[in-house]
Order: C-alpha cells, then structure tokens, then sequence
C-alpha cells in the first residue's frame, strides 16, 4: 500500500496552465484547485506571455501542440521568464471524435 501525501504539505502554489482547450484547462485548473492551489488559466501564446509579465509562478503547466504556438519555443521563453519555476510539458496528441 502507498503512503499518503498529506495534500496541505504542498498547497498554496501559484500555478499558470496553458492549453487552447478551454475544457481541459478549466478542468486541470479546478482540479488543483482542489488541492489548495491558486491557478491560472491562458488559452493562447498571448494570454501566457501577459500573465508572467504580471504574476510569478511556482509552476506552469503547458500543453505543448498549441495552435498558434511551437510548445517548445514558448516552454523555452518561459523558462528564461520564470528561471525557478517547474515546468511541466503536456503532450496531448488524441484525436477528436
């Protein structure tokens, strides 16, 4: 059997998730809230690059085949934006039925 995580230990973390799925963003979004985290939301290149010029995040979640945007270039000016943040890559690669 696993050990519990007690959930308080890790949250209050300011997070930003990045997906042009308004759906599975709203989604990871709650989900952490639920975890007691602050989240934010951006559905494009645009939304990210103006949210971490205002706010600092501990994480930023990222789904890396966004539309207007190579996820990789954009995970990189993240990265040089936000230097001790964790960033966590998301390759959602399904098809819509």
């Amino acid at each position: 059997m696993c050990a519990s995580i007690p959930v308080d230990r890790y949250a209050g973390l300011r997070i930003l998730v990045i997906d042009a799925d308004g759906d599975r963003a709203l989604a990871a979004a709650l989900l952490l809230d639920l975890f007691g985290h602050d989240t934010h939301v951006a559905l494009d290149r645009g939304q990210a690059m103006e949210m971490t010029s205002r706010l600092d995040f501990d994480a930023v979640l990222l789904d890396t085949g966004m539309p207007d945007v190579d996820g990789y270039v954009l995970a990189a000016a993240l990265k040089r934006l936000l230097p001790r943040s964790f960033l966590i890559a998301v390759m959602g690669r399904g098809k819509r039925r």
